[in-house]
């Protein structure tokens, strides 16, 4: 309705995902080239891109607490950073037809291998198998891409539980609108509070939350 309004928006997600990959760049001392809104080519030598290991799922898993958009990796081995180029964007093209979330990559022999194994780093899903949940979700307002980026970060904590103010720095939403969907998780039953701690500065003490982790095997990646 407000094409301003929706460009401004976009480039400040732009931001956001360029950011990312940015900082992905630089943990594999690569160059960094932007191509436009939302695409982006980092080239590197072949023993960095292997030492990243989990790295690329992790920046799968960034992009995807970022924003619900697909993201996609195309890795490309070359003898030559052209020849490199073209196999990564070739990559790139099977890991888009393959799935929202995933990487792939194509050597220099023209070996297509993927999806690599980084990708089962995301954590959450798009849909469940379980109409209870879905009801529930529903009744709450709460979608169950977003009940699986809770469950991603909670489990990011390490100590499986979770407050307004992690999910809100995480998710990049407001405290405000954080607690809301905690507290309608709880009242459907997904979510319990299991304990309280101090502020860091003068207010109320802060909820902490635990989401019912069992969700988790009640979903699945989208095919």
């Amino acid at each position: 309705m407000n094409h301003h309004t929706i460009s401004y928006d976009l480039h400040r997600l732009n931001l956001k995902v360029q950011d990312a990959v940015l900082n992905f760049s630089e943990s594999i001392f690569g160059t960094f080239v932007p191509l436009g809104v939302g695409t982006f080519v980092v080239f590197s030598t072949r023993g960095s891109i292997i030492e990243t290991g989990q790295q690329i799922g992790d920046l799968l898993e960034k992009l995807a607490l970022i924003s619900e958009l697909p993201s996609n990796v195309g890795i490309g081995y070359g003898e030559t950073a052209l020849a490199a180029e073209e196999n990564a964007r070739l990559a790139l093209n099977h890991a888009q037809n393959y799935d929202s979330f995933c990487a792939f990559l194509v050597d220099d022999r023209g070996i297509i291998e993927g999806p690599l194994k980084e990708q089962e780093s995301i954590s959450f899903g798009y849909r469940t198998e379980n109409k209870e949940i879905s009801e529930k979700l529903k009744q709450c307002g709460v979608t169950i891409t977003t009940l699986n980026k809770i469950l991603s970060v909670q489990k990011r904590t390490g100590n499986h539980s979770i407050t307004a103010s992690i999910l809100a720095e995480w998710l990049k939403m407001t405290p405000r609108n954080a607690r809301r969907i905690l507290n309608g998780l709880v009242e459907q039953e997904i979510a319990e509070i299991i304990g309280e701690e101090a502020p860091t500065a003068k207010g109320r003490p802060r909820k902490i939350y635990r989401v019912n982790g069992e969700l988790e095997t009640k979903t699945e990646l989208s095919d």
